[in-house]
Parts: structure tokens; C-alpha cells; sequence
């Protein structure tokens, strides 16, 4: 996040493990951080983010506050656990 608020990046455990693996613990984190992370406003559908991680092939979504200021993320397996939680409380 820069100094406005803005989302720069995103590291996965993934791009992480690659990164020490490939180029060492010395590797900045600008090198191997994921960019052009779609966004959605925090007042959106949650079917929105879900429709984006599934056509975009990405394993993060950032969610925005007033401003555009990063609010946080959501990943696919958040939803996925998310979508269970709401199965099992429904009885379905």
C-alpha cells in the first residue's frame, strides 16, 4: 500500500516461496508481488467479487473504502468457506 492508500501489490504464499527459492531472502518485494489486482468497492454485490476471481483467473480481489483507499481482499477460498458457512446455517 503506497503512502495514499492505494494498493501497490499483493504477495501470495506462492509468488513468496518462488521468490526465496528462485532469487533468495534478499529479493525486494516489488520484484515477485502480484499488480493489477482487480478491485471491487467495499459496497459491492459479493457475487461481483466471486464473478471476478472466476473470469479474471486471479487468486485475489481488493476492496475499497471511501476514497479508493484499500480496505482489504478476498480470495476465492474465503468464499468458498464463506458459501459452506451459509449451506450449513440454511440446513442445505
Amino acid at each position: 500500500i503506497d503512502g495514499g492508500g492505494q494498493l501497490r501489490g499483493f504477495v501470495t504464499r506462492d509468488k513468496l516461496v518462488q521468490a526465496l527459492r528462485d532469487q533468495g531472502g534478499a529479493t525486494p518485494v516489488v520484484d515477485f508481488m502480484l499488480r493489477d489486482i482487480p478491485v471491487v468497492s467495499a459496497d459491492s454485490p459479493l457475487e461481483d467479487a466471486f464473478q471476478m476471481l472466476q473470469r479474471r483467473q486471479t487468486p485475489i480481489v481488493a476492496v475499497t473504502g471511501p476514497g479508493g483507499r484499500f480496505g482489504g481482499y478476498i480470495e476465492l477460498q474465503n468464499l468458498g468457506e464463506l458459501f459452506l458457512l451459509r449451506g450449513y446455517q440454511t440446513g442445505k
